[in-house]
């Protein structure tokens, strides 16, 4: 009987997409990172902030359009889909303002 060898490959967790939704607390145009505050269970339940790079191919979309990455606001709820795969940051692939929160 032939017998075939298999393998799977595991998706890293630095690949895989991540979604975390807050508000902007910090906007760095000059290092293209925003900081996000959110509540939620990290060594506890509290409020927490993330610092996210924002490079030329995330998208942000404000209502039903893209807006640029300098009118993005202070205050403003976001929803930001990221991957952990940048060197310093978790790295934002899109980012929806959703302001009704």
């Amino acid at each position: 009987m032939a017998s075939t060898a298999g393998y799977c490959q595991e998706i890293s967790d630095e690949n895989k997409i991540k979604v975390l939704a807050g508000e902007v607390v910090s906007i760095d145009t000059v290092g293209s990172t925003v900081v996000v505050r959110w509540f939620g269970w990290n060594n506890g339940l509290s409020y927490y902030q993330t610092t996210f790079s924002v490079s030329s191919s995330t998208k942000i979309v404000k209502g039903r359009g893209m807006i640029s990455f300098l009118d993005l606001n202070q205050f403003d709820y976001v929803i930001i889909r990221y991957t952990e795969s940048g060197a310093l940051f978790p790295v934002a692939i899109s980012i929806l303002i959703d302001n009704s929160m």
